[in-house]
């Protein structure tokens, strides 16, 4: 299903590729011999008898990467190659060892040095994902350790199955003495955005729960799509990171594919500002960079605009350039990239810094250290804070732009917020006047984490919420339930998880509680957006339908999203730097032929 069918050449809509007719990622894989079927199909069903037995322990998704990796690649053929075959094997033999051992009581592999593959259990859809980790041999000496993280460039057929054939016999491209390094999978090939970015941090946090990781020194490093993975959570997380190393990858969406700005609608201009780093590069004065290139290599050019951007704003860029080299690391480069980023551990993560300087385009991402901008006064318009403390630590002086509200992480006797002073720690824009505390009433408004757009929802527990009714037309029933279906296989082919999905009648008081509700149909054959119809901002006609998200009229802290999954299905085999949003909070849909005849973001207050 087509949501963002526009009547335009087929290679191209709103001035940006489309992905081929026909051309579909992951590929289709090669066919099996009937007796290598067989024998994985019978491995597959023994190992699941295991695995099931033990869905209760909590190291059940160490077995479950395992069976998804041959089941998955069994259901979608995506065994490519001969060697693959045999991977697949050998995980039916080694998911069925650590079964056995767990059955036992034991668990060889979590003190295991070397390479290990692990996997946690998602919050977003509660399916297992797996990760890939280099265990040093000192890494269980009581001390903690340093992490370093490793993103990985493109990889079409990078299936589950393929990610654990790497990760178990390859250490990768760096591999400094004493530290972790992990391997994200990102949930496939999508350059860590939405669920893949969701996918980092997940892991993280598992590896935490397992080793003893200095959280002052998490490096983050990554190459090729990798690269502008790394340049993407740098930006947004400035704080989090005791250094970064980007190698290669995309900084400006639109020089990066050389696109013409004015075949673009502005609202897909706009909506690129969420993930294009040169937006953002202010940001990394609280992050220290060392920078890679291949000399001849044409993604330099990320380099190349990010030093243009950080030099606009008085920050240096370390960038380390691998003579007569395309696109991989000179052998002569890794180690100087090495040196400098050990200067980083050495010091560790700054956690508190005096002064600090944050920008942003939404408030998805408006938080540095202990400064947050919870508050702008117009999304995707830019907003930037610069706050510095006294010396004496009891003060702070506070400049700002297009921003409406933030807080601070402790309270000061005195702040001087764009000249006037106060104290407290949450402060509001009134007019043009700052008042301490937070905004009165009850007004619906955007703030950290329900701000939009559509695509924000999947960053979060979310469910798909089933129609059981019989819809206002037939058409309107026949749409959304292809719309629906579409969103379904989108998301296993490309976030490779399956959606929690619930018949309307059927949804509970957690899930209302807790998910964001992704609601399909209409109020007639929905009976939640039956209930909460009147107090949605869109409506049906008897030709169109609505696509958008809202704050949920039954708990505002969620969201509900009517009639929609992600929405780059027609860009997903394209290049990684057209996975992002393309549409923002709002569209009505002509249900004949999926064109959008409305778009629009709303306003601060939730309105159109």
């Amino acid at each position: 299903m087509n949501l963002l069918a526009f009547i335009q050449p087929p290679t191209m809509r709103n001035g940006i590729p489309l992905q081929p007719a026909g051309r579909n990622i992951p590929p289709p894989g090669m066919a099996l011999a009937p007796a290598d079927k067989m024998f994985l199909t019978e491995g597959l069903a023994a190992l699941s008898a295991k695995t099931e037995a033990l869905k209760k322990n909590p190291l059940w998704p160490d077995l479950e990467i395992y069976r998804k990796a041959v089941a998955w690649s069994l259901e979608l053929n995506t065994i490519y190659s001969a060697r693959e075959l045999q991977t697949a094997k050998e995980l039916l033999i080694e998911g069925g060892a650590r079964a056995d051992a767990l059955a036992r009581g034991t668990a060889p592999w979590i003190k295991q040095t070397g390479l290990v593959v692990r996997g946690y259990i998602s919050k977003l859809d509660s399916s297992v994902q797996p990760y890939g980790l280099l265990v040093p041999e000192n890494a269980f000496d009581g001390q903690k350790h340093r992490l370093d993280l490793f993103m990985h460039g493109r990889g079409e057929s990078l299936t589950e199955l393929s990610f654990l054939e790497q990760r178990r016999k390859s250490a990768g491209e760096f591999t400094p003495p004493g530290a972790l390094v992990l391997h994200p999978y990102g949930r496939f090939c999508n350059a860590n955005h939405i669920a893949g970015e969701v996918d980092v941090f997940e892991a993280i946090v598992h590896v935490q729960g397992q080793y003893k990781i200095d959280s002052e020194r998490i490096v983050l490093r990554g190459f090729s799509m990798g690269g502008g993975a790394t340049w993407h959570l740098a930006v947004h997380y400035p704080d989090f990171w005791c250094a970064a190393a980007p190698g290669a990858g995309f900084a400006d969406t639109i020089r990066f594919s050389n696109l013409k700005e004015a075949q673009i609608p502005g609202w897909q201009r706009k909506l690129l500002r969420l993930y294009d780093p040169v937006d953002w590069a202010v940001n990394l004065a609280q992050c220290p960079l060392v920078v890679y290139s291949g000399e001849m290599d044409g993604q330099k050019l990320a380099a190349d605009d990010m030093a243009v951007a950080l030099q606009a704003e008085g920050l240096p860029m370390t960038h380390i350039i691998g003579p007569n080299t395309g696109h991989s690391y000179h052998k002569d480069s890794k180690p100087l990239i090495n040196a400098e980023l050990d200067k980083f551990v050495v010091r560790g993560r700054e956690k508190s810094p005096n002064k600090i300087r944050l920008t942003t385009w939404t408030l998805r991402y408006a938080k540095s250290n202990w400064l947050h901008i919870t508050g702008l006064e117009k999304h995707w318009e830019r907003a930037r804070a610069e706050a510095e403390r006294s010396g004496d630590g009891k003060s702070v002086t506070i400049k700002t732009s297009g921003v409406s509200a933030l807080a601070l992480d402790s309270g000061f006797r005195t702040v001087n917020l764009d000249g006037q002073l106060l104290s407290g720690a949450k402060f509001y824009k009134e007019g043009k006047s700052w008042k301490s505390g937070e905004p009165r009433g009850k007004t619906l408004r955007k703030k950290p984490g329900l701000q939009g757009p559509i695509d924000d929802a999947f960053m979060e527990r979310f469910v798909f919420v089933r129609p059981t009714g019989i819809a206002k037309s037939a058409e309107h029933g026949a749409w959304a339930k292809k719309a629906m279906e579409q969103a379904l296989s989108d998301w296993k082919t490309f976030f490779r998880g399956e959606v929690v999905v619930v018949d309307d009648e059927k949804l509970s008081g957690e899930q209302l509680r807790n998910a964001n509700l992704i609601l399909w149909g209409d109020p007639a054959s929905n009976r939640v957006l039956g209930n909460m119809a009147s107090k949605l901002p869109l409506g049906w006609t008897s030709e169109t339908a609505p696509v958008f998200i809202y704050p949920n009229p039954l708990n505002e802290r969620k969201y509900v999203v009517v009639n929609s999954g992600f929405t780059w299905h027609d860009y997903m085999s394209g290049s990684n730097a057209h996975h992002t949003p393309k549409l923002p909070d709002w569209a009505t849909v002509r249900i004949t032929d999926g064109a959008v005849t409305e778009v629009g973001f709303f306003d601060e207050s939730w309105k159109r």
